[in-house]
């Protein structure tokens, strides 16, 4: 890899984060970044480190120190829910934005979830920094084991129940 590539001296750890972004109940992303016209676009160095501060996961984690590791390029983030965000123009905004902050958070690695129907209007500002991958379908047999797991995870239901799915 060339010397100024940032994934040649990348060690430091990740901070995985994630949010999903149609969500604006208290806690998640504000209305006026999911409103059609007259939306703001967020200020994702701002908007991130109070949202992650409130998950669980994140309880009494100074928003200091998130926005510190942002400001490093020490985040995994993932956006999902692109798709979700119902007016056009607030999923184009959101798109443009992550887009930026990718640009001025280099280090940070970005994942965007979205169906491919979120993308058709997003995909010019985010091809540019941001490379594609699609999912594959599960076969029958997929389904078949992501079930199995699935149920074997819940603790509610017998070794029996847990092993049928």
């Amino acid at each position: 890899m060339p010397d100024g590539d940032a994934r040649a001296t990348f060690t430091l750890p990740l901070f995985p984060l994630s949010k999903r972004l149609r969500d604006s109940a208290l806690g998640h992303l504000d209305k006026r970044y999911l409103q059609g016209e007259g939306g703001e676009s967020p200020n994702w160095f701002r908007v991130l480190p109070d949202l992650i501060a409130q998950m669980q996961a994140f309880h009494g984690t100074p928003p200091q120190l998130i926005e510190q590791a942002l400001r490093a390029g020490r985040c995994l983030l993932l956006f999902d829910g692109l798709d979700e965000v119902a007016e056009r123009q607030a999923r184009l905004r959101l798109a443009r934005s992550l887009a930026d902050f990718q640009r001025l958070a280099s280090g940070n690695r970005i994942i965007i979830g979205s169906r491919l129907t979120g993308l058709s209007d997003s995909e010019t500002a985010l091809s540019y920094i941001f490379q594609q991958c699609e999912i594959q379908p599960f076969t029958p047999k997929d389904l078949q084991r992501f079930f199995r797991f699935w149920y074997a995870l819940d603790n509610d239901l017998s070794a029996e129940q847990q092993e049928q799915g």
